[in-house]
Order: structure tokens, then sequence, then C-alpha cells
């Protein structure tokens, strides 16, 4: 668990998602639910549009809905 880089992962409303669903909670492994490292959460502010996409989008669906959120 001693990586300086980090771990990246997204809530998809039911799991957390990084290069794999994390069935387990918020931390990806055991290493880091047995240690509760520190951790930050980015978002969205509140004034960002909210355009819904359906769970299993094509890249060129999530790549409108990107633009749109841009718009």
């Amino acid at each position: 668990m001693h990586n300086s880089h980090g771990h990246v992962a997204m809530f998809n409303g039911k799991f957390w998602v990084s290069d794999f669903l994390q069935l387990h909670g918020f931390y990806p492994g055991i290493s880091y639910r047995k240690l509760h490292p520190s951790y930050t959460i980015y978002r969205y502010p509140l004034s960002v549009k909210s355009v819904s996409i359906k769970p299993h989008a094509t890249f060129a669906e999530y790549e409108a809905h990107y633009l749109t959120l841009l718009a």
C-alpha cells in the first residue's frame, strides 16, 4: 500500500470504481482498510449542470456527456 502516487476512484451511486469495482467499500484493498490512510474527495461544484448517462455507455456517449457539461 505504500504507493506514493495514491489511488483514484469514482463513486457510481452504488460502488467505488477505479480500475476495478471496489466491492468492499471506499478503500480499494485490505491494507487500505486496515490502515485507513488520509484521503481527499474532489467533486464538481453545485453550479455544474447535471446530465444523466446510462451505466454502460459507449465512449462516444461519455464524450457527448462531457461536452454537454462543458457547454
